[in-house]
């Protein structure tokens, strides 16, 4: 029945019926809930439906990605590969660039949809898909952020941003070894298994799927790293 009420909402936002803060307020509570502080026609959607594990550190990471990227990407093409709620997608639309905004959860895709009908002057394609088989087309960008530690197979996903792009911005937790190891753990949410790399892990993993220009982005948080992944 849930599933039914976003498409029907989405259905009249793309006739172009936003509706009143009263019915704005409705949808972005069915969608919820949502993990950053996203403002909508001057709602704030966290507010509405927080996350139970709202942090501020979500709203730290993309500061510390902000320093790293170009203030105006007008004809950048940009895919944010576990998009999530869209807060990572609507910064770079508003930048300029055209965001395919990618995530393996219709929940996720639902939400960026309604986005991209709020804000209608920001180029965002939502788009079902996962970090195994991205869209056929090469990016100037590819953001992947708290995506590599939730997954059984993090070398074989790599390699498709590193068929298609020539920079990865990829954010994530870490296991705390110091040598380049994949620790396995099970997802305490999902009936899913996870290998979760070290730093040193995950760097060598990028070089190996053919980039070799990886660094640290400026920004601090335990277990928790930002890296910046180029091809010369």
């Amino acid at each position: 029945m849930a599933v039914v009420c976003v498409y029907e909402m989405h259905q009249s936002l793309a006739a172009g019926e936003i509706g009143s803060a009263a019915s704005i307020r409705d949808r972005i509570a069915a969608l919820g809930p949502w993990l950053h502080p996203i403002e909508l026609l001057g709602i704030r959607v966290d507010e509405v439906a927080p996350a139970t594990e709202l942090n501020p550190e979500h709203t730290r990471r993309w500061d510390a990605l902000a320093g790293v990227l170009p203030k105006q990407m007008h004809g950048w093409q940009v895919l944010d590969a576990g998009c999530l709620d869209g807060y990572y997608s609507m910064q770079l639309a508003e930048r300029g660039a055209r965001v395919v905004a990618l995530d393996s959860w219709n929940i996720a895709v639902d939400r960026v949809r309604f986005i991209a009908g709020l804000r209608s002057e920001l180029d965002i394609v939502p788009t079902l898909g996962d970090i195994y088989n991205l869209p056929d087309d090469h990016y100037d960008l590819i953001l992947c952020v708290g995506v590599i530690y939730t997954l059984e197979n993090p070398m074989l996903a790599l390699r498709e941003p590193a068929a298609k792009t020539d920079w990865l911005l990829i954010g994530g937790g870490f296991s705390e070894h110091q040598e380049p190891v994949l620790a396995f753990q099970r997802s305490a949410t999902a009936d899913a298994v996870q290998w979760v790399p070290s730093r040193t892990g995950l760097q060598e993993m990028l070089k190996a799927v053919g980039f070799d220009d990886v660094q640290p982005v400026d920004y601090v948080e335990a277990k928790y790293g930002i890296y910046s992944a180029r091809k010369s």
